[in-house]
C-alpha cells in the first residue's frame, strides 16, 4: 500500500475501494474480496484478491489493474500486456 499520512491515505484508499466497487458492482465476490483486503491492509489477503482477479476475463483484469495503478502512480499509469504479471505461483495458505 501507499505510505501516506493517515488522513490522506484513508481518503485515497476509500476512493480506490469505491472505484473498484463501481467497476465490479457491489454484489461481486471479487469486489468484496478486494474491499476486505484493502480495508485490512493484510498483504496475504491482498495477494489472494489479486490471485482471484487472475481468473477473470482479460478486460476485467485490465480495468482493475488500470484503476489500481492509477491510484498508486497517477491516472496515466498503465501496464503494457507484456509487463502484466501472471497469477502467483506461490502456494496459498488456507484459512
Amino acid at each position: 500500500m501507499r505510505d501516506t499520512t493517515e488522513g490522506q491515505g484513508a481518503v485515497s484508499e476509500a476512493s480506490l475501494r469505491e472505484r473498484l466497487r463501481l467497476l465490479l458492482g457491489t454484489d461481486s465476490l471479487l469486489a468484496r474480496r478486494f474491499d476486505a483486503a484493502l480495508a485490512s491492509r493484510d498483504p496475504v489477503r491482498v495477494e489472494a484478491a489479486f490471485d482471484a482477479l487472475a481468473l477473470y476475463p482479460p478486460a476485467v483484469r485490465r480495468e482493475m489493474e488500470d484503476a489500481i495503478l492509477g491510484w498508486l502512480f497517477g491516472s496515466g499509469a498503465r501496464l503494457d500486456s507484456a509487463d502484466r504479471p501472471g497469477p502467483s505461483s506461490r502456494p496459498h495458505r488456507s484459512g
